[in-house]
């Protein structure tokens, strides 16, 4: 009897439905698409555009797992990867179409409820990277933030 009643709560919980919120712009483009599950916000990105444009996973006051922008034909994303404090980091990623890596380097963003604020407060930060083809560094760049300002210094390799 035990058994019947675990399963019936695992069907109950199985059986929730993922509200789904769909913003519009006043033209009637989509902005964006918001489908709740649990505590977690999958955020889809349109900003108009008939495809998506970014998509990511957003929770409380800051984004989780992977950024995926669609901008481009070739592999484009953030991997979010250290939380301090009121700001979260991820380390950016630019491929070239066999895969390998063409831009590399940091990001720091404010912890919001808001996410497009949280998206908007997105700074580089640390070492910078473009590499060639051949996988060798074309230009370093180093970034730092001083009072939400950001300084870069260039070295060519």
């Amino acid at each position: 009897m035990r058994f019947f009643y675990i399963l019936v709560i695992m069907l109950l919980m199985n059986c929730q439905d993922k509200e789904k919120i769909i913003k519009h712009f006043p033209d009637g483009r989509i902005n964006y698409i918001i489908e709740k599950e649990g505590a977690n916000n999958l955020i889809t990105s349109y900003e108009g555009n008939p495809t998506a444009l970014m998509k990511l996973k957003f929770k409380d006051d800051h984004f989780l797992d992977t950024i995926y922008y669609f901008e481009k034909n070739t592999p484009e994303f953030i991997v979010i990867d250290s939380l301090s404090g009121p700001y979260f980091y991820g380390t950016y990623y630019s491929m070239y179409d066999d895969k390998r890596i063409q831009e590399q380097g940091s990001y720091r963003f404010k912890r919001n409820v808001d996410f497009k604020k949280v998206i908007s407060s997105m700074l580089p930060i640390g070492n910078h990277y473009r590499y060639n083809e051949n996988g060798s560094v074309l230009e370093e760049t180093q970034v730092v933030i001083r009072n939400d300002s950001v300084y870069f210094t260039k070295r060519e390799p």
